[in-house]
């Protein structure tokens, strides 16, 4: 590759990685073409991105941006996989495919600024997605006041029950 070919690279690459905070480094090797098609195609299904990198060009293109400490990890075939906004959502992808795949190895993660190994790619990939995430802290946050609402609603609701019992006692006898 010629020099100005790999400054384009660099740069392109730069480029892509300049708003991301998490991203995720992983050896395929022993992997088939099929394993490598059909995991792209997970990872895509997520609307996150797939390299594969050239390690050296790779550390170029990381040095000056959040995911600079993921350099120290480029040593053999790697591939970089990394979403803007929704890292749990490709955890639990690389997750599942490597379940199914052990020649899928990981190398290294970083969220928010915090190098990751595998068992914290193992942990994230259990969280549930932040939909349920969101809807659980909402159901949390609105419980207190259901559970108060039926408190100031029951003298109100025992009291109906007493009318309709007398109602009924005097129809009866």
């Amino acid at each position: 590759m010629e020099r100005g070919m790999k400054e384009q690279h660099v740069e392109s690459l730069r480029k892509q990685l300049e708003g991301v905070k998490s991203a995720f480094l992983f050896g395929y090797r022993g992997l088939t073409v099929n394993q490598v098609t059909d995991l792209r195609a997970r990872i895509r299904k997520t609307s996150s991105t797939y390299k594969v990198l050239k390690n050296r060009l790779a550390s170029r293109a990381l040095e000056s941006t959040p995911l600079a400490p993921l350099r120290e990890h480029l040593k053999g075939p790697l591939a970089l996989t990394f979403h803007p906004k929704e890292p749990v959502a490709l955890a639990k992808v690389l997750n599942d495919f490597a379940k199914d795949n052990p020649q899928l190895e990981f190398k290294a993660g970083l969220m928010e600024g915090k190098v990751l190994g595998a068992p914290d790619l193992q942990a994230l990939a259990t969280l549930p997605t932040r939909e349920v995430l969101i809807a659980q802290l909402l159901g949390q946050m609105t419980s207190p006041l259901a559970s108060f609402q039926r408190v100031l609603l029951a003298p109100m609701r025992d009291f109906a029950c007493v009318l309709d019992q007398i109602a009924s006692k005097k129809q009866a006898g």
